[in-house]
């Protein structure tokens, strides 16, 4: 009961393109640092671990191709608007780059298309929500 009193939204849970394995976010400890973790789907043995992170919210998209999963940082301690981070299925930060607005901004969703070429996403500034649309070749 008190776990459905902070809403599902709280616990992202996105699946690899294959099924084959899921990736969760966990709140740790009570500065509210979060860790992404792997599982597999048919043992439900926990695969690998992300350091913990200042990830901002519950945004988690896995990539349908498996090869990447999309999760955002808070960079406000650092002053500094969201950064989009991606990690390998081993929980190693692969790469990351900034959402180009203000401080506030707060990353609300993000989405891959099928080919897993562009990855979009609702940005909600201060006076305006943004849709921002990113596109992704040879693994840049």
């Amino acid at each position: 009961e008190n776990f459905l009193e902070g809403g599902f939204e709280q616990y992202p849970i996105s699946w690899r393109g294959d099924g084959k394995y899921f990736a969760t976010m966990s709140v740790c400890g009570s500065n509210l640092s979060r860790k992404l973790k792997i599982w597999d789907r048919d043992s439900g043995a926990l695969l690998a671990s992300s350091e913990e992170k200042a990830f901002a919210g519950a945004v988690l998209e896995w990539m349908p191709s498996g090869a990447k999963i999309a999760a955002v940082y808070d960079r406000k301690a650092e002053n500094e608007c969201p950064s989009i981070v991606f990690f390998e299925r081993n929980g190693l930060e692969r790469s990351k780059f900034s959402v180009g607005e203000g401080i506030n901004a707060k990353v609300k969703f993000l989405k891959w298309n099928c080919s897993s070429d562009l990855l979009a996403g609702v940005v909600e500034c201060e006076n305006y929500d943004a849709i921002k649309i990113w596109y992704f070749s040879n693994n840049h």
